[in-house]
């Protein structure tokens, strides 16, 4: 934050930076989508027979893309009525949703188009069913409605659908059309279905050379800019620049965001409203102090030096994120395939944790070349002698996996063996703490007694034994610090999904679930990530009690904490306030008076943390998700 450049090149940097993340986002990402049609064209003259609440018009079509965006159904001006209903049904023919269409008559003839928004297995058959239906009726006139039964029978909506004879060779994903219960052989529904799939390889070309060429323009311009007039082309330092470019951005953010609110774009509830204004001002209190807080004296985030010191810890960090994805891919995994897929995963990530704690030499050398061909040409024979067209996705998957677990368990425990030993001949072991170690004996002695056939227990023993071993001859004593920081990285990549992609199930349910089926699981995941939040925030405690030493951790405890408190899991709230209570003792520091002041000021921290980034919280997973609109089932 302190470096010192030309403006210029900061300018280029942001640029780049810019236009990396839109190139990731294209592939591999693949946040962009485009849409693909599939249409059925039609005459004018060319109707189905009536559509009513009896008579109903039933389209089978097999899908052929994962996810369907909408559909549009053309109208001939025969069509009466107010609304219709739309049903669409799953190849098991159960309802997927339900749609109250309404009827422009100043439109037909032509198309009505229907949300559909759903994902979809590619070929299996689905069907859309349209049925007429009865007006709503007014207040005061439901009694007459009541008493004069053949007027509502006369109102109900009657449409007359368009249709044409196609072949099923030049249109091979459909199926049959039903009018009522009878089968219109040959004839099928004039209709358009759009589906919405990421960006194909031509367009991710496309789509990345626009991207380059825009880059690439604006770098010019800028470096033709600061040539032609060098005066301007000031010394900056990193922070000024931020500062400089940071606040503007933040202060429109706000405006906007109190503007929405003020103009009701979020809802006319009153307390909503009030809640949101409250919200996005504390939301840019927080931005606007991380942008603007005094950073004298403080080192720099991050910077070369630091980099190639601490790549090894950071990577750790990395596989430790992904050991704890894959434990909760296991559990909110609904079927034996997940948790066998989920278990795989688990096994790679903390093996590669492992490997990343090794020397260069330790782990460059000839035998672990020769450990490698021999046991990448095994699994690869091992694989292909086994996988078979009959395998779906998620069978081959595991295949693949159970391969690349298996040799990467075999090299872990070659290789944690000689180190150890070698590290033992050398006398440069770190010293066993017996004591700590009897309890762990005894505690996976107890746990594999009572494993009830569970195996998963002893390969979690015998690797921790291979972990702490590792762990006694690496270079230093930061595995806490990895750990830690693993787990709050998988808690935001998880976070991130649950706003960008929100889980339909959190659309039905008042307790918030976060990427799990049960807020059960969900407690108990975040009373890990809550123990990491506290732990981070009281460390910093010990050091330092400014604000602006320990403002980030404390966001993040807060952060946490109100997703604990969506939850409203009151075991996971007595799990937390136990583990806090206890934490608070031991970490604060401090003698008699003094010790029993800090205490408290740590708790009027954590409390005001708590307050102030719960509405925040709030505010961003309740808008956020809606405005992406694109839950997952």
């Amino acid at each position: 934050m302190n470096k010192i450049v030309y403006k210029s090149k900061i300018i280029r940097a942001i640029i780049i930076m810019i236009a990396t993340l839109l190139i990731i986002t294209i592939y591999p990402l693949r946040w962009w989508d485009e849409t693909v049609t599939s249409s059925i064209p039609g005459h004018a003259d060319q109707a189905t027979g009536p559509v009513n609440d009896v008579q109903t018009l039933t389209q089978n079509f097999f899908a052929q893309y994962d996810h369907m965006g909408s559909i549009r159904i053309y109208l001939h001006s025969e069509t009466t009525g107010e609304s219709f209903y739309f049903r669409l049904l799953d190849p098991a023919k159960q309802v997927m949703f339900e749609e109250t269409v309404m009827i422009d008559p100043d439109r037909l003839p032509g198309y009505v188009e229907i949300m559909v928004d759903m994902d979809m297995k590619v070929n299996e058959q689905y069907s859309f069913v349209i049925q007429g239906k009865y007006p709503e009726a007014e207040p005061d006139a439901a009694g007459e409605a009541g008493a004069g039964e053949s007027s509502v029978a006369m109102a109900v909506s009657e449409l007359y659908v368009g249709r044409e004879w196609v072949s099923q060779n030049d249109y091979p994903f459909l199926g049959l059309m039903y009018h009522g219960n009878d089968q219109v052989p040959g004839w099928h529904t004039v209709a358009d279905y759009k589906y919405d799939i990421p960006f194909r390889k031509g367009m991710i070309a496309i789509a990345d050379l626009l991207v380059l060429i825009v880059a690439g323009g604006l770098l010019f311009l800028v470096g033709f800019y600061y040539r032609k007039y060098p005066e301007r082309n000031q010394l900056l330092t990193i922070e000024r620049a931020v500062k400089k470019w940071g606040n503007p951005l933040v202060a429109i953010g706000v405006v906007v965001g109190l503007g929405a609110v003020l103009f009701k774009v979020f809802g006319n509830y009153a307390l909503d409203n009030t809640f949101f204004f409250i919200s996005i001002i504390l939301l840019g209190g927080i931005l606007f102090y991380g942008i603007n807080h005094n950073r004298d004296g403080l080192p720099s985030l991050m910077t070369m030096e630091r980099l190639k010191e601490k790549w090894p810890d950071y990577l750790q960090s990395v596989m430790f994120a992904g050991v704890i994805a894959a434990c909760c891919e296991y559990m909110y995994g609904l079927y034996d395939i997940h948790h066998r897929v989920a278990e795989r995963k688990e096994v790679i990530f903390f093996c590669l944790a492992l490997l990343v704690m090794m020397k260069r030499k330790e782990l460059f050398n000839v035998a672990n070349l020769v450990y490698s061909i021999l046991a990448g040409g095994y699994g690869y024979y091992f694989y292909t002698t086994r996988v078979n067209e009959q395998m779906d996705q998620l069978n081959r998957l595991n295949l693949q996996l159970t391969v690349w677990a298996t040799v990467l368990i075999g090299l872990v425990v070659i290789n944690v063996l000689m180190n150890v030993a070698n590290r033992l001949l050398k006398r440069e072991m770190k010293p066993l703490s017996w004591r700590y170690g009897g309890f762990i004996v005894l505690f996976f002695m107890l746990a594999i007694f009572f494993r009830n056939e569970r195996w998963w227990i002893v390969a979690m023993a015998v690797a921790f034994v291979l972990y702490y071993l590792q762990y006694g001859a690496w270079r230093k004593w930061d595995i806490m610090t990895n750990i830690c920081r693993g787990i709050a990285m998988q808690f935001i990549w998880a976070t991130g999904y649950a706003l960008l992609y929100r889980p339909f199930v959190t659309f039905r349910t008042v307790r918030y679930p976060h990427i799990f089926h049960t807020v059960t699981i969900t407690a108990t995941y975040l009373t890990v990530v809550e123990c990491v939040a506290l732990v981070m925030l009281l460390n910093k405690l010990r050091t330092s009690c400014r604000l602006r030493d320990f403002w980030k951790e404390a966001v993040f405890f807060g952060v946490v904490t109100s997703y604990m408190l969506f939850t409203m899991a009151r075991t996971g709230f007595v799990a937390v306030a136990v583990i806090a209570i206890f934490a608070v003792i031991i970490m604060t520091v401090g003698r008699s008076r003094r010790w029993f002041s800090n205490i408290l000021s740590t708790a009027g921290i954590m409390i005001l943390a708590t307050v102030v980034c719960f509405p925040v919280t709030f505010f961003v997973q309740r808008t956020v998700p809606a405005l992406v609109s694109e839950p997952r089932l």
